[in-house]
């Protein structure tokens, strides 16, 4: 978290046209009212690591009169029962959730009923493919990381690196192209998390039990 923290504070946000600036405004003052509401409901149930409180003076002409919101990262002592699975602030609002087990985060996942696009950060294959088939259902979208593809990998932070982050060599989206050098698994990797996706589950993935948010019980998959 203090890691965030600290790159959060180097973020400039102002007028797009002054060098350096790395984030612009939202779109209308009547937004930048609806996040700030958003952001004290998540706060009953979170406490701030990084925002406004730290400092938050925005650039450039008309600054002052922008719609402008700082980037703001919360942390969740007790994720399952976070607000955040509910409230959808929607601007630059992050909320940390910990967890000591994969089956735990893939239950965050499922208690957060679904989202547009879900990313894994992970260098190892055999997570991947454990994590995808669960994490698919709940999830538009499913992009992987390891540390060799995330420091080319924009996300939707600029305008024209979305298709390379989303479609390069290692995404995970059937159909999509797998040209380009921005994901770097191997052969081998994709092919595995292709048959994968195709419904062949016996390529080695071992059985294992997600916790239903909704009932306390167990699931189990293969």
């Amino acid at each position: 978290a203090q890691a965030l923290r600290a790159r959060l504070a180097k973020t400039t946000v102002g007028n797009p046209v002054v060098e350096g600036v790395k984030m612009g405004a939202l779109a209308h003052r009547g937004q930048l009212a609806d996040v700030a509401e958003k952001v004290a409901a998540l706060m009953q149930g979170a406490e701030l690591v990084y925002g406004e409180r730290d400092g938050f003076a925005p650039v450039g002409d008309g600054a002052a009169d922008g719609a402008f919101f700082c980037p703001t990262l919360l942390l969740a002592r007790d994720p399952m029962s976070s607000a955040a699975h509910d409230v959808e602030a929607f601007g630059p609002v992050s909320t940390l959730m910990p967890y000591d087990y994969l089956d735990e985060a893939l239950a965050l996942a499922a208690r957060g009923q679904g989202s547009l696009v879900g990313t894994l950060v992970t260098h190892d294959p055999a997570t991947a493919a454990r994590v995808i088939p669960v994490a698919a259902a709940h999830h538009g979208r499913l992009l992987v990381l390891d540390r060799e593809a995330a420091p080319c990998a924009h996300l939707h932070t600029r305008a024209g690196t979305t298709t390379v982050a989303h479609r390069g060599r290692g995404c995970l989206q059937p159909g999509h192209r797998r040209s380009g050098s921005c994901m770097r698994s191997s052969p081998g990797d994709t092919a595995r998390v292709d048959r994968l996706l195709q419904g062949d589950l016996s390529s080695g993935v071992p059985e294992f039990r997600v916790p239903d948010p909704r009932s306390g019980g167990r699931s189990t998959l293969r």
